[in-house]
């Protein structure tokens, strides 16, 4: 059977439908990973782009997210605008981007974004918040350039099932599964 639509220029064509219709977090989107025994755990995570049909987002690699997709690269992401009635959600395999990705995106943050890159040691605990203050503080009172950390970056999702849900009405929802084998793309249609 023919596609009706490539599924990443379809998601495209959300993405960008979202983004013009200016609502507030448009880009977020819930990452879901898990353990090497298979213990998930979910979290908003900011969509930055999409890239030779991967999914990137950024983030502390020794955060918690960081650490189970070094243990387990096969990750989950959904996102939803209700305003558009609409849902994806898309599995696939998590890796870093190239380190010239992350620090060219690191950039672009505003300076107090990467300072808190530097600061944060995200998803571990600590005791003091006046000391972390403190040390932000110094860090912006110096005011020079910030260097991406090294335990700061990207990963690319390579996705190999995207499902679309568009809001039906009386709750028969349309749903379509793609799912990538070795050659193409493979559309399913599933019942709401």
């Amino acid at each position: 059977m023919e596609l009706e639509m490539n599924p990443i220029e379809k998601l495209k064509i959300c993405l960008d439908k979202a983004e013009k219709l200016s609502m507030e977090n448009w880009n977020a989107m819930t990452l879901a990973t898990a353990t090497k025994e298979g213990f998930p755990s979910a979290r908003i995570v900011l969509y930055k782009d999409l890239i030779d049909e991967k999914i990137i987002f950024y983030t502390n690699y020794h955060s918690r997210k960081g650490l189970e997709i070094l243990e387990n690269p096969n990750v989950a992401m959904v996102f939803y605008w209700e305003e558009l009635g609409t849902q994806i959600r898309i599995r696939g395999i998590a890796k870093k981007t190239s380190r010239e990705l992350s620090e060219k995106y690191f950039k672009l943050r505003p300076i107090g974004s990467q300072i808190s890159a530097i600061v944060s040691k995200q998803s571990q605990e600590f005791t003091n918040i006046v000391e972390v203050k403190e040390e932000i503080k110094s860090f912006q009172k110096e005011g020079k350039e910030v260097e991406c950390p090294n335990y700061w970056g990207g990963y690319e999702v390579s996705i190999n099932e995207i499902e679309f849900w568009s809001l039906g009405e009386n709750r028969f929802h349309d749903r379509s599964l793609y799912q990538r084998d070795e050659l193409d793309w493979k559309e399913i249609y599933l019942y709401p």
